[in-house]
């Protein structure tokens, strides 16, 4: 089994590539395990402020702009504030929970923001040795721990960028197969 995870320039389209997969991945009857599950990391409404939080939620759930759900604090002039505390317990739930729900894990994004966040790290490459395939995003020039993701033997590493991210979803469909 490959899992695969995409890099690339911000703003590119990895997360578009990703949704575009899922709607290409034949959905399930209601009798087995939904396709997926895992999670994902998104801005607010308030995106291209200054300041502005990064929130994690279920990737198969709509956004929740709520403290609970709020994993770093940007600052104009500041390096961003992680909450790992929050990747360690939120995270490691949604992980964890897709791993017994799900045919596919979604991991949208891991990066430098977790660093300190050493239960979630270690759900993340736990995963990557289970037999549920992860089609996920490494933060591109993220280094530490993102490097046991992107050296994993069972996974491919594709870089998004503006010339193949309109073909990825049907090279990546045609890999996973569900």
């Amino acid at each position: 089994m490959t899992h695969i995870f995409l890099t690339g320039d911000i703003r590119t389209g990895k997360s578009t590539v990703i949704r575009k997969t899922l709607l290409l991945l034949k959905p399930l009857d209601h009798a087995r395990k939904p396709l997926f599950s895992g999670f994902c990391t998104y801005f607010g409404p308030d995106r291209t402020n200054p300041d502005r939080f990064l929130y994690l939620n279920d990737a198969s759930s709509p956004p929740v702009y709520d403290e609970q759900h709020a994993v770093a604090r940007f600052i104009k002039g500041r390096a961003p504030e992680a909450f790992p505390g929050r990747f360690d317990a939120l995270g490691v739930k949604l992980i964890s929970e897709a791993r017994k729900n799900a045919r596919l894990i979604i991991m949208d994004e891991c990066g430098g923001l977790e660093r300190e966040a050493f239960a979630f790290q270690n759900e993340v490459i736990g995963t990557l040795e289970g037999g549920i395939p992860v089609l996920g995003v490494v933060k591109a020039g993220s280094a530490g721990w993102t490097d046991k993701i992107c050296r994993h033997p069972k996974v491919r590493l594709l870089t998004v960028d503006r010339a193949n991210r309109d073909v990825l979803p049907l090279l990546i469909a045609d890999i996973m197969r569900l």
